[in-house]
Order: C-alpha cells, then sequence, then structure tokens
C-alpha cells in the first residue's frame, strides 16, 4: 500500500487528481495508510470545493489518527467554509490541548475562524519572526487548493510585517501564486514584483509545493533573476542538472548577484560529467569581485586554487585586498594566514593569530594550531640565519606551545607532536652556534629517539589549508610546513638524518638520505590514481595526479639536498613547487638553496 499511496502523491503533484483519488482510496485499505490517505482524499475534496466529502474523509482520517495536527487544522478549515466557525474553534482548542499548542497553521486557522485582533497578531508575529512557518502554512493551504484562506493569512502577516522592505521573498511569491489562482492577475503580477525585490538572505525553499510556485512566477515574470535562483536552491539536491540551469538563468538575468556564481561553482564541481575546476574557478572569481562580498566565497576559491595549482603570489593579494571581509569568517582568515605563512610574512601571520579566538565547529578543521607551529618554526631558522640565536630559541619553543585561542586539534597545548624531531634539529642548531654544544648534542640526540608510543598529532599525517580532512605532511597543503614531508616520515626523517650528522653519525645519516630518493622514485613509477570528482575540500585533492607527483620529488629533493646534491635538490625541489605551488616544506626548503 505503500508504494499505491506515493503513486497517489505523484499523480497529484502532476495534475492528475482524478488517478490520484482513485490511488489514495485504495491506500486507505491498509490500517498503515489509511490515516494519511483519507486525509488526502480530503485535500482533493476541498480544492474540488466539495466540504461535505471533505468533512467525511477528515473524520475518517481522524479516526485512525486522533492525534495528528494536520487533520485537526483541515477539518477546522473545512467546518469554517461549511458556516461553523464555532465547531472550528472547537477543534481547534481540542488539537492544541491534546497536539500542539505551538503549531503555526492552527494560529492561522484561529485567526480565519475568529478574526480577533489577539489571534492576528499571535499568528502573524510569529511568521514574521519565523518565515518558515509561513511558508509552511502556504504549502498546505495550496495541497487542500485553499487558496483565498492562503491569500488571507499571508496578506494578514506581510501587513503586520515590522519591516516591509525585509518580507521574506517566499511569502510573497506564494501570494502571487494563489492570487493567479484566484484569477486575480494584477494583484499576482504585483506580488511577483515585490517578491524579487525582496532581499535574498536566508531564502532557501525546501517544500515541493513551492516548485510550482516558483515557476509560475517565472512565467509571469521572465525578467526575475531570483525566482529561478531559489528554485536552484530547492532542486539541487534530487535534480542537479536542472538546479544548475536554473541558477545559469539567474546569472544570466543578474550577473552582480554573488550568491549564485558560488552556487554555480559548486554545481561544476561536483556535475555528474565530471568537475569542471576551471568553470568553476571563473565563476567563483566572479562572486568575489562583485560589490556584495561573503567570507565564504574567498575560502571556496582558495580551495578551487589550491587544487588548480595556482601560484600563492597570486592568491595571497586576494585575501590582502579583501581582510575585513575575510576576517569575518575563522575558515577564510585561517587561509589568509596559511598563506602569509607560505608568503614568509611569518610576523603578519603571528598576529592575525595571537588574541583571535578560533571557533571549533562541527564537521570544520581548522588548522591555525599548524600554522603556529609553521609561522614560529620558519620565523627561528630566519632568526639562526640571521645570527638571533635566543629569539630563534624561543620562537622554537613558542611553536609547539599553542595559546588558548586556537584550536588544538590533535596537538595539544604543549609537546612536539609530528615535528618533534624537526624542531630538535632546529633547537640543537641554535645551541651550538652559541657555544652550547651539550646542549646541542642533547637536542640531537632527543630527535634521533624512537617516538613514544601514541605520540604525534595525527600519526603522519597533517591537515589541508584551510580545514578540510587530515592530508599527508608532504602532500599539496599550505598548512603543512618544511619540517612536514611526505607523510609524516618524509621530512622527519630527513631531519632525522640531519641529527645523525650532526652527532657524527654519517653513515646512518646518509642511508635515511638514500631511503628518501629511493621513496620518491618509487612513488613517480606507481600508477596514477584519479580523485573523486573533485569533491571541495574532500579526499580527491589528496589522491590527485599533481599532488602525488609533488609528494614525490619533495621526497627525492630531501634526499638530494641531504646527500649534498644541490643541484639536483633544486630541481627535484622545484618540480614540487611546480606541481603544488602551495607545498610549504617545500618551499622553504628551495628557500635555503638560494
Amino acid at each position: 500500500m505503500e508504494a499505491i499511496y506515493y503513486l497517489g502523491a505523484t499523480l497529484k503533484a502532476a495534475g492528475k487528481t482524478d488517478e490520484a483519488y482513485t490511488n489514495f482510496y485504495k491506500a486507505t485499505w491498509s490500517k498503515a495508510w489509511k490515516a494519511v490517505g483519507y486525509y488526502s482524499l480530503a485535500e482533493i475534496a476541498t480544492g474540488r470545493g466539495d466540504m461535505t466529502a471533505a468533512l467525511d474523509f477528515v473524520n475518517r482520517s481522524i479516526d485512525s489518527d486522533a492525534l495528528s495536527i494536520r487533520t485537526q487544522n483541515l477539518k477546522a478549515a473545512v467546518l469554517r467554509h461549511m458556516g461553523r466557525p464555532k465547531e472550528a474553534l472547537q477543534v481547534l482548542a481540542s488539537a492544541a490541548h491534546k497536539a500542539d499548542p505551538l503549531d503555526v497553521r492552527s494560529m492561522a486557522e484561529r485567526w480565519l475562524a475568529s478574526k480577533t485582533p489577539e489571534a492576528a497578531r499571535v499568528m502573524s508575529s510569529t511568521m514574521n519572526e519565523h518565515p518558515a512557518t509561513a511558508q509552511e502554512t502556504a504549502a498546505e493551504y495550496l495541497s487542500a487548493g485553499l487558496w483565498q484562506d492562503g491569500l488571507d493569512v499571508l496578506r494578514q502577516a506581510t501587513a503586520a510585517a515590522p519591516d516591509k522592505a525585509r518580507v521574506n521573498a517566499m511569502v510573497y511569491y506564494y501570494l502571487g501564486y494563489f492570487a493567479e489562482k484566484l484569477g486575480q492577475a494584477p494583484k499576482a503580477s504585483e506580488y511577483y514584483r515585490l517578491a524579487m525585490t525582496m532581499p535574498p538572505d536566508y531564502v532557501f525553499p525546501f517544500q515541493n509545493e513551492a516548485i510550482d510556485v516558483l515557476r509560475a512566477a517565472m512565467k509571469a515574470n521572465p525578467r526575475d533573476a531570483r525566482a529561478p535562483y531559489y528554485l536552484g536552491n530547492l532542486l539541487y539536491d534530487w535534480q542537479p542538472e536542472e538546479a544548475t540551469r536554473m541558477w545559469e538563468a539567474s546569472a544570466a538575468l543578474d550577473p552582480s548577484f554573488s550568491i549564485v556564481h558560488r552556487n554555480l561553482a559548486t554545481a561544476y564541481t561536483h556535475q555528474k560529467s565530471g568537475s569542471d575546476l576551471n568553470k568553476s574557478i571563473t565563476e567563483l572569481e566572479k562572486a568575489v569581485s562583485l560589490e556584495r562580498k561573503y567570507p565564504l566565497h574567498f575560502t571556496e576559491l582558495d580551495d578551487a586554487y589550491t587544487q588548480a595549482g595556482v601560484p600563492i603570489e597570486k592568491r595571497l593579494p586576494l585575501f590582502e585586498k579583501n581582510a575585513d571581509v575575510v576576517a569575518q569568517r575563522d575558515d577564510a582568515q585561517n587561509r589568509a594566514v596559511a598563506l602569509k605563512v607560505a608568503m614568509g610574512k611569518y610576523d603578519d601571520a603571528i598576529q592575525m593569530m595571537t588574541g583571535r579566538k578560533f571557533a571549533v565547529a562541527e564537521g570544520a578543521n581548522l588548522n591555525v594550531g599548524e600554522h603556529w607551529t609553521n609561522a614560529h618554526l620558519l620565523r627561528g631558522q630566519q632568526n639562526i640565519a640571521a645570527k638571533r640565536y635566543q629569539e630563534a630559541l624561543t620562537d622554537l619553543q613558542t611553536a609547539v606551545t599553542l595559546p588558548a585561542n586556537l584550536p588544538s586539534g590533535g596537538m595539544g597545548r604543549g609537546g612536539a607532536g609530528s615535528r618533534g624531531t624537526e624542531l630538535a634539529y632546529w633547537t640543537g642548531v641554535a645551541y651550538d652556534a652559541m657555544g652550547d654544544r651539550a646542549k646541542a648534542a642533547e637536542s640531537w640526540n632527543s630527535g634521533i629517539a624512537p617516538p613514544s608510543a601514541g605520540g604525534g598529532r595525527r600519526g603522519a599525517s597533517g591537515p589541508a589549508v584551510g580545514g578540510g580532512p587530515p592530508v599527508t605532511w608532504g602532500s599539496s597543503a599550505v598548512g603543512a610546513g618544511f619540517g612536514a614531508g611526505n607523510a609524516g616520515g618524509g621530512a622527519q626523517s630527513y631531519y632525522q638524518a640531519m641529527c645523525y650528522q650532526k652527532l657524527g653519525q654519517t653513515e646512518r645519516a646518509r642511508q635515511l638520505f638514500q631511503g628518501l630518493v629511493e621513496s620518491g622514485q618509487r612513488a613517480l613509477q606507481q600508477p596514477q590514481q584519479t580523485g573523486g570528482g573533485g569533491r571541495r575540500g574532500g579526499s580527491a585533492r589528496q589522491q590527485s595526479p599533481r599532488v602525488r607527483l609533488a609528494d614525490a620529488h619533495y621526497m627525492m629533493g630531501l634526499g638530494y639536498l641531504g646527500l649534498n646534491d644541490r643541484e639536483k635538490a633544486k630541481a627535484e625541489l622545484t618540480q614540487a613547487v611546480e606541481s603544488s605551488p602551495d607545498l610549504l616544506g617545500a618551499r622553504a626548503a628551495l628557500a635555503m638553496l638560494k
């Protein structure tokens, strides 16, 4: 019977009410589907204006499910249309007591049956404070064919709206639809005009009934850019190709609306025919170039740039030019920080991370803690090169001590985590330059010591530039530092070898360096794997041939650097950066050779 009921629902949505009526009646033969079957028959009867049949059907539905608030509301509407408003109010009072005293459709029915100022106030204030309830109520009147009721309720709500310039657009679209169904063409046209002028903020239709409403609006006013935009939002989950066509139509009518360009970028990234990264980037570039800017769009554009291998030199100026907008969201600010670190602007990056509370959000991976470590570690190396050894030691110690305003991720508030070997090496270098050979040796010995069980954050991996899943430290991620080589072990093996070299164990060091070269060579010989369709923030970036190529060349570059073959090291690291411009580790290593 379930299939028969849903066949009826489908036929009704297609406008085949006679066939739908037959299937709904068949569904009532099953006890499980009796209540909803008779309710659906009652809606068809009200749409036909047969209130006597509607009352019979609704009573049969209540016999099977007395606590259905929708059925009680429909009964109240039927009684009201039969000239029995007092009985309607009694039904509503009983339903409020037994089922749901806060139901907004009940509020609408109470006002329609009583027309008291208090009932109008309660209904209107609720709908204006919670626009989705107005849409739900309108959808129920639409489904029952009660056009005049829907028109009256929504007109009352809009009349009481505290700000007439900020009424939810879908309310006016429903008003236009109801007026059109009632043959009030001039009023329908005015309502549709008002709908397209309302702010699009937080307007996201979700009822199937809204599909017909928005299509009617598009037919009535082909110049309306908002109706196809809203329809695209509604359809995208189940009909992405049609949603894309709607958004393209909206963008053609109003190219100045940034959100529709962002939506198109999402659609082009996830289309069934395969990700079109270039089209996605074009749309996001349009979005961030427009007057109304959103920080999320910068995050998503930079993610697309990362996947496309766009140089950081192009990406950072965009964030710097729009710093005020970017700072409005933690994920966008996180990417700005990462790009600052990658470009060697460590002081700026540290200042941006100091004091600001970065929120921990479910489903987000703000790897700002990684940037804190990278900025201090790389500035420490910079200070060593400038012979500011005490400042270098301060930076290296601070690198592993996250302030309370930054999310710790898996690294905790103290401890070197998976960067311990790298930090031990540079700490030893600083002490050695200061003439304290004992402390230097102590640091280097700690760098070759095996890690404790369970040590290191996220094992051998680290997160991507501005959020998203962890990727290997050698992967294309601005969030990764020079110390974080391929699979974590790449760069840390390099620094372990450097510690051995400093301690005079040159053969052990040579073996590790040679191992990095051979690992990179093996990686280059492995069959290429294709990603999963370019999912934003997903594993496709991690598995892409470009990223795997960069990882392999990075490992080889580190190996050759340790073997003191500077020419080969420079060639491999250059290829790594060319393949993945935001591979921070390769960038930092290459800078050491210049």
